[in-house]
């Protein structure tokens, strides 16, 4: 009860500013028993180069560019896991016991090289390929679904992370909550990483 009474709080904007400010949760009394640099890498540069943005520009995104990012969220690689007699293909984040309980969805508004607007079941089908399948739903139906509109209202599209909590309950129980919600994250962070790395602005939205 206490939890749902602060999800239902909202602090104001100010409160919001001095909370941001604070960092107080991430120091620690002391000195640090190491203090190491991070070396330079090319996966420096990506994750150095990510940012949430809230303000789109008109040019169109490659459509090689949008194949790479579904990839990266849930795209198969070419290795496999073992289950009893059988295999599982890996996929490109963890998953708690190869379950794999995310779907993805592609909602398009502008048309990507021959992806014509609308909204698309995401599936892959075998190592380094993404199939879209269109269904029936108008995508301009669907931005009334978000709280606010004002940061999509330039977007080229939104890929929307979902999943079946039941299907990992199967063997975590309770658990499942926690690893299918991890799973996801998994999954967001790869999309980012893949959209910072083909120059393509991304934000997160939680609904």
């Amino acid at each position: 009860q206490r939890l749902l009474r602060m999800a239902a709080h909202k602090i104001s904007d100010r409160q919001v500013v001095l909370l941001m400010l604070d960092t107080s949760l991430q120091k620690v009394s002391g000195r640090a028993t190491h203090a190491l640099e991070v070396p330079k890498s090319r996966l420096r540069t990506t994750l150095e180069k990510r940012q949430s943005t809230r303000v789109f520009g008109t040019a169109p995104i490659l459509q090689k560019a949008l194949i790479r990012i579904l990839w990266a969220a849930y795209g198969i690689t070419d290795t496999r896991v073992r289950a009893g007699s059988g295999s599982v293909p890996r996929r490109t984040v963890p998953s708690a016991g190869a379950l794999y309980p995310i779907v993805i969805h592609l909602i398009l508004w502008k048309q990507v090289g021959c992806i014509r607007a609308g909204v698309y079941r995401v599936t892959y089908g075998r190592p380094y390929t993404v199939e879209l399948r269109k269904i029936g739903i108008s995508s301009d139906k669907l931005r009334s679904c978000f709280i606010d509109r004002t940061n999509i209202r330039h977007a080229t599209g939104v890929v929307v992370i979902s999943g079946s909590i039941g299907r990992a309950a199967a063997k975590y129980a309770n658990r499942s909550v926690l690893t299918t919600l991890l799973e996801a994250g998994h999954v967001a962070q790869n999309i980012h990483i893949a959209a910072s790395e083909a120059r393509v602005a991304t934000l997160e939205v939680g609904g």
